[in-house]
């Protein structure tokens, strides 16, 4: 069984992906928090993993940003693993860190975290119908868009890192 059949199936624990993704998630709020400054690119592991095409990441290495095929439903890996997002319930570690109790302590008068990739996956997560049925999300996924925190955190992350 090839790893994206296993991520699919029930025995998605057993997966190198799952191992890798349990030490990320780990790290999370330990490590990572703890280095906020420099935290950009951790974070954008979770954003490649979840909707980014290998082009994605490639044209990123290079500096190109563009458009991501998982917004348009084309990316089967991206797909593979927004399905892992939602069955391991990373999701939901992704929003409590950007909207929980921790992210407070982070910043300074000069110096704010960026959220910017988790923002990003959380947001194409709220529109995946599909999944948020599967997994029962349906609550969660209403609790969030009703508060405006997350709207202004989106809406700002998405301002101060856009390019004009």
């Amino acid at each position: 069984m090839i790893e994206k059949d296993q991520i699919l199936s029930d025995k998605w624990q057993d997966t190198v992906t799952h191992k890798i993704m349990t030490i990320f998630r780990i790290n999370l709020k330990t490590k990572a928090a703890s280095n906020w400054i420099r935290f950009d690119k951790y974070l954008e592991i979770f954003q490649a993993f979840a909707i980014q095409t290998t082009q994605d990441v490639q044209d990123s290495i290079n500096g190109i940003n563009g458009v991501s095929q998982m917004t348009e439903g084309q990316n089967d890996a991206a797909a593979v693993g927004m399905e892992y997002l939602f069955k391991s319930d990373i999701i939901d570690l992704l929003v409590d860190f950007v909207f929980g109790q921790q992210t407070t302590k982070m910043g300074n008068n000069f110096t704010k975290p960026d959220f910017t990739p988790l923002t990003k996956v959380i947001s194409v997560c709220l529109a995946q119908n599909d999944l948020v049925k599967k997994y029962e999300k349906q609550e969660q996924v209403t609790q969030l868009m009703s508060k405006s925190s997350f709207l202004k955190k989106a809406i700002e992350e998405t301002v101060h890192n856009a390019d004009f």
